[in-house]
């Protein structure tokens, strides 16, 4: 029998603590000690995070690349990549349900009452030590449910609104003394983030570096309250199958110049490894197709003829789920922040806070986004395996980035100009 509560509210929070687990409903909360947690969709777009930020910028007036064209065509035919012997479909969505999963982010807040804290012992690459002590070890506000990604690279992010401090960890894991462990990265923006626009508008990881591209890309996942919404209000962040991650300015692919492209702060397509000179290549795993791909940070959109309403393959409508992805692709673009050497593959926001709350992964096999992307004979419209990629086109190197450049990368020593190099600062390269 329910408890006799007098308010209103009091009966909300008694009855917001039970869920329906599909036979009976059960009791998923106790108490309000999760009231320091956003329990809710970070991609709701009254709290969403990336508001205003490079993930929103205009794609209409992105100028093209010359190697466009070529670009496109490489996107289309690495994907899966068979020199790793990958196979199935180009395109793949990771869910906290389904495949590798992807970044685990939570938003919590350090200043409520009732937030708890795990400690963290982790190190981030090029950081001074007292900034690794400060921002990367001791206290971290976490429930002890709150997990990160459980396969693939274990990936972690804590944002929080009560110090502006986002963390983030690389094979997250805790060791015998109960401390998460891992290499990372972290930036600091105002309390309350509700201003990265300004704070940090590309998203970039300060230091450190806990993905490939070195910046917070979860906020270009694909939302839990986008999907329920139907529309993507932003950049798609990627995984690619595998990209360069070198100029062609050395003797050797592997020993060229990094290639990087704002916003992202490091580079590892992996490519190189596949070809002539390179590790794998002489094991005998070798790339023969077009060695010209867009890298890390590189932006990238759908042209403006692919119309999610007619795949000319079939003739058809694309799948529900996807034509949600080609008008966000169409509208905000995507950028590749990471590499699995398998195929492209879009991420979804993890299910777990929504588990915590209503029982179950949304993303799951019978959850409530599952349930929703059904055609009207109970079919699945949710693959993404057709997604167009011979029909992006790609900006050039840089686009966008600020002249000068003060977010150093990894193994960069001065501040980077577009057109005023001082004397000992870097300048920027010649490649569009």
């Amino acid at each position: 029998m329910a408890p006799r509560l007098l308010s209103a509210r009091a009966q909300w929070d008694w009855a917001a603590s039970y869920g329906h687990d599909g036979n009976a409903w059960v009791e998923i909360l106790e108490g309000r000690e999760d009231d320091f947690i956003r329990l809710s969709s970070s991609f709701d777009p009254r709290t969403y995070l990336g508001r205003g930020t490079v993930l929103q910028r205009d794609i209409r007036s992105m100028p093209i690349a010359a190697a466009s064209d070529a670009m496109a065509s490489y996107m289309s035919e690495a994907s899966p990549f068979s020199p790793n012997g990958a196979w199935g479909s180009k395109t793949s969505l990771n869910t906290s349900a389904y495949g590798t999963q992807p970044i685990h982010m939570y938003v919590v807040d350090s200043t409520h009452p009732r937030a708890v804290s795990q400690i963290w012992n982790a190190t981030a690459i090029e950081t001074p030590p007292l900034e690794v002590e400060t921002y990367m070890r001791g206290p971290v506000p976490m429930a002890d449910w709150m997990v990160p990604a459980q396969n693939g690279d274990r990936g972690l992010a804590i944002y929080d609104t009560g110090t502006g401090i986002m963390r983030e960890l690389f094979m997250a894991q805790k060791n015998s003394s109960g401390q998460w462990t891992g290499g990372g990265g972290y930036s600091v923006a105002q309390p309350g983030l509700r201003n990265l626009a300004a704070d940090n508008y590309a998203l970039q990881q300060r230091r450190g570096l806990s993905n490939v591209a070195g910046m917070h890309n979860s906020l270009g996942f694909i939302g839990i309250g986008e999907a329920l919404r139907g529309e993507i209000t932003h950049a798609l962040c990627f995984t690619a199958s595998a990209l360069r991650m070198r100029r062609d300015d050395g003797p050797t692919p592997l020993e060229g110049s990094p290639l990087i492209s704002w916003p992202s702060r490091g580079s590892d397509g992996k490519l190189e490894n596949y070809l002539p000179g390179g590790p794998q290549h002489a094991q005998g795993k070798v790339w023969n197709g077009g060695t010209i791909t867009p890298t890390h940070g590189q932006w990238g959109r759908l042209k403006a003829e692919v119309d999610p309403d007619h795949n000319p393959r079939t003739g058809k409508p694309y799948p529900r789920f996807l034509r949600m992805i080609i008008r966000a692709a169409k509208t905000y673009g995507l950028v590749a922040t990471d590499t699995n050497l398998w195929c492209h593959a879009f991420n979804a926001e993890q299910g777990r806070v929504w588990k915590h709350v209503y029982g179950m992964d949304p993303w799951a096999t019978g959850g409530i986004i599952e349930q929703l992307y059904r055609d009207r004979y109970g079919n699945s419209e949710m693959a993404i395996h057709e997604f167009p990629w011979h029909m992006t086109e790609w900006a050039p190197i840089d686009w966008g980035r600020p002249s000068p450049d003060m977010n150093l990368r990894p193994g960069q020593i001065a501040p980077w100009f577009r057109d005023r190099p001082r004397p000992g600062w870097a300048r920027a390269p010649d490649r569009g």
